[in-house]
């Protein structure tokens, strides 16, 4: 932080930083609270496309993954971890593991694709929330 400090009488510390051609604003340590209004949200919108990102990245994985890989990336839609990702990521397991299913029910030749408009179409919905 730029700017002086001193004590207050809350035994917090306020340090005044810069802000904007020498306007010096106080920002006291120790308060956790975003001076923005809706930080909040835009944290939590941030972390929801980042695990449905990582849901969409699995499964465009699947259509280019075979052998000890597709297996891993099976066990994976299987299991607990899978399900986690999906609550967090406010997305409905069973709703995911269907489209996982419908790829994997795919003749080899053509996942691959099938794999990729999936990917897409759920980059579509996570772009709208």
């Amino acid at each position: 932080m730029h700017g002086s400090s001193d004590g207050s009488s809350t035994g917090r510390c306020v340090q005044k930083r810069q802000e904007r051609e020498g306007v010096n604003v106080p920002v006291e340590s120790g308060s956790g609270e975003s001076t923005h209004k809706d930080s909040g949200e835009e944290d939590l919108g941030g972390y929801i496309r980042l695990l449905r990102g990582v849901i969409i990245q699995s499964i465009g994985d699947l259509g280019r993954s075979s052998g000890v890989t597709k297996v891993e990336l099976v066990e994976f839609f299987d299991g607990p971890a899978f399900e986690d990702l999906c609550d967090r990521a406010d997305w409905e397991v069973e709703w995911v593991r269907d489209v996982v299913r419908g790829i994997l029910g795919i003749r080899p030749m053509v996942r691959s694709e099938i794999a990729r408009q999936s990917a897409e179409m759920l980059k579509t919905l996570a772009r709208r929330g």
